[in-house]
């Protein structure tokens, strides 16, 4: 998988929004698997837990990682530092030259 295919897929799953696929199902959240499996978006369930009563628990890779790892790859996150003075160039003092042989 390249750098290219990579990037794509994070950007994919960033976008994937839940929210599309939920449904009806009175108290809690249901969502609608066939359709998000239909839709291509199968890669997004980090997994499935079936409850005691035979309900199913689905859970889906957090998009805000895919944002952070997406960040870092353009670089967004670096920590820059002003080492200058004001944003102007530190001139030095005195320039030496300097034998290493005679220290």
């Amino acid at each position: 998988m390249g750098e290219a295919e990579v990037a794509t897929r994070l950007a994919d799953r960033a976008r994937f929004n839940v929210g599309d696929y939920l449904k009806e199902g009175g108290l809690i959240a249901v969502v609608d698997l066939e359709r998000v499996i239909a839709d291509g978006h199968g890669q997004h369930i980090k997994g499935i837990k079936y409850t005691p009563k035979g309900g199913a628990l689905i859970e889906f890779y957090p998009s805000d990682h895919a944002l952070e790892l997406l960040g870092k790859v353009h670089g967004m996150f670096r920590e820059r530092h002003d080492i200058t003075s004001g944003g102007e160039k530190i001139v030095p003092l005195a320039i030496l030259n300097v034998d290493p042989d005679k220290l």
